[in-house]
């Protein structure tokens, strides 16, 4: 990722050797920030940067019929991924995020012990719910700070 001018873009190289250079806008893209710490400290292998990883473009990831023919773990990608956002903006305390996640899940009938980064959530363990949602608050915290003091064209590089 990295900041152009006064757009924002992600270069995004597979390992097949293809590559995708997106468009994020002009402003902080906060929330792929939020889906990368959400998938990779939360092993969500079917998410948005997953589906990327695995040669879908960005524009397929933005279509309603792609996105409604996705498995449910990018749904669940979606929904840790906007309550990592929720945390940094102050939406939701940290001993909310169990609940909030936990919530949307359920309302969506997704099994929460079956996807193993979310295995607190299930266990109703307060403890482990706002201990996860620390360390997931403190890893966007960092990577948005790193992002901030980039100068135009600098990139920050994510291993996914």
């Amino acid at each position: 990722m990295r900041p152009r001018g006064s757009r924002h873009e992600m270069l995004c190289d597979r390992d097949d050797g293809s590559s995708e250079r997106i468009d994020l806008g002009p402003s902080l893209p906060f929330h792929d920030v939020a889906h990368f710490v959400a998938e990779t400290r939360l092993g969500l292998k079917g998410g948005y940067f997953g589906n990327l990883a695995g040669g879908m473009s960005a524009r397929d990831l933005a279509d309603p019929a792609v996105i409604r023919s996705l498995p449910s773990e990018a749904y669940v990608a979606e929904i840790c991924a906007r309550a990592v956002g929720a945390l940094a903006t102050g939406a939701c305390r940290v001993a909310q995020f169990g609940e909030l996640v936990g919530l949307e899940l359920e309302g969506m009938s997704i099994d929460v012990e079956a996807t193993p980064g979310l295995a607190p959530l299930g266990r109703n363990d307060a403890p482990a719910c706002e201990a996860l949602a620390s360390e997931l608050l403190l890893e966007f915290n960092a990577l948005t700070a790193r992002y901030r003091a980039l100068a135009d064209g600098e990139f920050l590089e994510l291993e996914y």
